[in-house]
């Protein structure tokens, strides 16, 4: 099954006693259209071609051990990159020749490995991923930090295609820093979970109690983006020959500090579905998107137009159901806050195609659109003060309390703010 999807069997030693065997395999990634071509059954995000080409001539070693006692335990496994592939390691070689030897003794001491144990009968998997803390000084004098602490996941299902998978992480750090500059990402406490039943119906959750990216630059100054109490949900479903997609984020702080200028967002949060959706033309779109990786052929371009147009033409429905700040703080200035909702219904029209190419201004009769739009007064004239013509809007505006609303409609070709017309 490896021969044939673009993976050889480059060695392999068992050490067989009374009680386990002890497998070691070592695998050469040797056509990764292949490779990719055969994960892509699996999953609908693949690695971009410039990246699955570097990937090309990867060596990963594998070794596994299990009970000759059938069933009785769960059986061990290792899985770990002997060698990166000739191209980066090439590349890596003429540009930094230290850090090309640091890179080699880091693979061969086995810093990357990822640690499984699987349970053949019940499917229930969990294990880690060997902790990294490293440092060194690069050919330019810069100082490269990184730090991989407390990752850990686990789940039920293939190891190709779990049905469950959960993952937890205490830290991630990377830093880089010379005499003059310094760059830092810092994530804490990452968690996430997936369920996946086939490619569009599942539920991914992932949660971050912090993010940061700080800069510092002696001639720029200093700058910082700090996010606090992220949460994302992907889910989709499909009923019938329908399928709905929707997303959720909040995050409780969002602080942006530079040398110009200091922006504090509070309690962020949106919400957007995507419903009505013809479920067979979903699937086709997600295969055809998946074969693009290993052939961007005009031939796959041109279905994936057609398939779009087709999904399209069977009608769908946006809605974004919340999107908004509580608080907005410029340079210390509290501007309060905002909040859009908005419903568009595109529908179902079997000649949309002919419209489409036509010109746009054909499908309008196909479009109802709903938009409303609420903001802070005192937003709105700091958006007046930098952009003047702004405020030739505010006729059309409903005043509520500290707020203005904007209710905007396009139904049957025919476009209002608030129940009126636009004056031309």
């Amino acid at each position: 099954m490896l021969k044939s999807n673009g993976i050889e069997v480059k060695n392999v030693r068992e050490d067989s006693r009374y009680l386990s065997t002890s497998m070691h395999y070592e695998f050469e990634l040797r056509d990764m259209d292949k490779f990719i071509e055969f994960t892509s059954q699996y999953s609908n995000l693949q690695l971009p071609p410039y990246a699955s080409r570097l990937l090309n001539s990867t060596i990963v070693g594998a070794d596994l051990e299990y009970s000759n006692i059938p069933l009785t335990q769960a059986l061990s496994l290792d899985i770990y990159p002997l060698s990166l592939s000739t191209e980066i390691m090439n590349d890596m070689k003429k540009t930094d020749e230290s850090f090309y030897n640091y890179i080699k003794n880091f693979i061969s001491k086995k810093g990357i490995l990822y640690h499984i144990n699987y349970n053949i009968v019940s499917e229930d998997f969990d294990g880690f991923i060997k902790d990294i803390s490293e440092n060194h000084t690069l050919k330019n004098s810069s100082k490269l930090l990184v730090n991989i602490l407390g990752t850990s996941f686990s789940g039920n299902g293939s190891l190709i295609a779990p049905e469950l998978l959960q993952t937890d992480a205490q830290k991630i750090m990377i830093k880089v820093l010379n005499a003059r500059e310094e760059m830092s990402i810092n994530l804490s406490e990452f968690s996430s979970r997936s369920t996946f039943e086939t490619r569009t119906t599942y539920n991914s959750f992932v949660k971050l109690k912090s993010i940061s990216l700080n800069t510092k630059d002696i001639s720029a100054g200093d700058s910082s983006v700090n996010i606090s109490d992220l949460a994302l949900n992907i889910s989709s479903t499909t009923q019938a020959n329908k399928a709905q997609i929707n997303s959720k984020s909040s995050c409780s702080n969002i602080n942006i500090d530079s040398k110009i200028f200091n922006l504090n967002l509070s309690n962020f949060n949106y919400e957007i579905d995507m419903s009505d959706i013809d479920k067979d033309s979903l699937e086709e779109f997600i295969v055809l998107l998946s074969k693009l990786r290993t052939n961007n052929s005009a031939r796959v371009f041109t279905k994936i137009k057609d398939t779009t147009l087709n999904m399209l033409s069977k009608g769908i429905k946006l809605d974004i159901k919340d999107l908004s700040l509580k608080n907005i703080k410029l340079n210390g200035d509290d501007l309060k806050g905002l909040s859009i909702k908005s419903t568009m219904i595109l529908k179902e029209d079997k000649y949309l195609a002919k419209k489409i190419y036509y010109g746009p201004l054909f499908i309008a009769q196909n479009l109802d659109i709903n938009f409303n739009f609420k903001l802070s007064k005192k937003m709105f004239s700091k958006i007046a003060s930098v952009t003047p013509m702004a405020i030739f809007t505010q006729r059309y505006a409903k005043s509520s309390g500290d707020d203005l609303i904007f209710d905007f409609t396009f139904i049957k070709g025919e476009f209002k703010v608030n129940s009126k017309a636009p004056i031309k």
